[in-house]
């Protein structure tokens, strides 16, 4: 569901650039950019938090890399936080 979506771990200055309080940032990975293939048509937008996929929590882009790998040719449920709110998805391979 992330295809042409750029992701990163979470730093103290990507929070900043995106307008979320390092403070309480919540434990994911951030979509930095969802291009324009699938991840945006999908309705993913910049400074999402990606927190879990298929109930197993990601806090890592190689962790979010290993669950959605996990969840080729089943599909996958997202879980994701957007201003302040959480935010689950379903996606068909």
């Amino acid at each position: 569901p992330l295809t042409g979506a750029t992701v990163a771990n979470i730093s103290g200055d990507l929070v900043d650039r995106v307008g979320i309080n390092p403070l309480n940032a919540p434990e994911g990975v951030i979509v930095v950019d969802p291009g324009r293939a699938f991840a945006a048509r999908a309705g993913f937008r910049p400074a999402d938090i990606i927190s879990a996929v298929n109930g197993r929590s990601v806090r890592t882009v190689p962790e979010l890399e290993a669950a959605l790998a996990a969840g080729e040719g089943r599909g996958w449920r997202v879980t994701l936080r957007r201003g302040g709110r959480e935010l689950t998805g379903e996606f068909a391979p």
